[in-house]
Parts: C-alpha cells; structure tokens; sequence
C-alpha cells in the first residue's frame, strides 16, 4: 500500500491546506438526505439536482468502476476584511469566496498537477497505474460527504462543512483513485448545542439544524 503521509505532504506543497483520506464506499445517509429535501420541495430551483444525479453522487464506483479511495482536499479563503471608509453611497456586500479569481481555475489546475504526480508515485513505489477522476464543486460528488467521513470537517448546523482552523471557510475538492490507501477516522468534533447560524440567518433559509431551505437563500437568489 501506498505511503499515505508522503500522497498528504505532496498535496500540501501544491497549495492543499487540509487534506485526508477515506474509502470510496457508497454514501447511503448522504443519498436519502438528498432525496428526503429534493421531495420535501427544499431544493426547487435547482433542476438539475436530481434524485437521480444523487444515485451517481453518493456512489463513488459509478464515478470510477475501480474506486477504492478517495482523497478529500480543502483551500482556505479566510482572508481580512477590508477597511471600508463609512459613506452614504449605497454599498453591497459580495461573498468573501468571491473576491478574488475564480476558485475553479485556481484549484483546478492544483488538482491535475496533484494527480499527475499521484499516477507517477504509484507506478514507481508499487508498479501501479493509476485512475483519478477529479472534482471541484460542479462535478457530481458528495462532497461535503466525503469530507466529513474522511476527518477533514464536520457537518455544522448550517449545512456546512466546518473545519478545525478554518471554520468553514473553505472549498473541498476530490480525487476518486483506485489506489487502496490507508482511511482517516471522522472527527468526532461538533456544534453541540450552538444555533447561532439558526437566528442569525436574516431570510431563515436554516429553519431547522443540518437544514438548508434552498429557495430562501441568499445564494440561490443572487
């Protein structure tokens, strides 16, 4: 088996702030959560997730027929805010995730490069040819799923994956391999009884915890 703190150390020279590893076994509590909002009305707006894109997501071998892991990455973007001189010019506020460029180009390019050194490490370390297939958000990939059964995060409230250090100020990304390496355990960290994102919310798209209305939120809207 593959020397998995050596695949972590590569992942972080190339930008990788937190990186872990799970199996790439099926996502059965990811699969009918997704199914339970999607009939509830939850997720209107969104046509193209579907119960159906859920029977792909949430199984990691219809990505990959081979996959037997997969590595769950994340990229920090907690940055400062910005003074701001107080005006009486109307000023609308942009995500913080959105202030630079965007994520896709930057983290996209991390990811071949991270699996271009993946399929070189494996065949010289054990003499196996390696299959990755990549993911960045818009490909079909559970992944704050695969984020929490690795140890990378854990579920917040706010549906959200939350880290240690970073909150949840970061964006996850994938490689589904069918190189066996060595599982992480999920964290065993959680909100507790903490509801603050609950009230805070101000169009109460949170109206319960672990659920997102998606027709109230703020990002949908915009």
């Amino acid at each position: 088996m593959l020397n998995s703190q050596a695949i972590k150390e590569y992942a972080y020279s190339v930008g990788f702030d937190a990186v872990r590893i799970t199996s790439a076994e099926a996502f059965p509590a990811a699969e009918r959560v997704i199914k339970e909002r999607i009939s509830q009305g939850l997720m209107d707006g969104l046509p193209w997730f579907t119960a159906e894109r859920a029977d792909v997501s949430c199984h990691p071998d219809a990505l990959l027929p081979e996959a037997k892991s997969i590595i769950s990455l994340a990229t920090s973007y907690l940055t400062e805010q910005p003074d701001l001189q107080e005006t009486e010019v109307p000023r609308g506020r942009i995500a913080r995730y959105a202030w630079g460029d965007d994520y896709h180009d930057i983290i996209k390019p991390k990811l071949q490069q991270f699996s271009a050194w993946l399929h070189e490490y494996a065949h010289d370390q054990i003499g196996a040819e390696a299959e990755t297939r990549l993911f960045v958000d818009t490909g079909r990939m559970v992944d704050r799923a695969v984020a929490q059964r690795s140890g990378l995060g854990w579920y917040g409230k706010n549906t959200n994956i939350l880290t240690k250090g970073w909150g949840s100020w970061v964006f996850l990304a994938e490689i589904v391999t069918n190189l066996p390496l060595s599982p992480d355990e999920p964290l065993k960290a959680s909100c507790g009884s903490c509801e603050i994102c609950l009230h805070a919310c101000p169009t109460k798209a949170l109206p319960n915890p672990y659920e997102l209305d998606n027709t109230r939120c703020i990002s949908f809207l915009t």
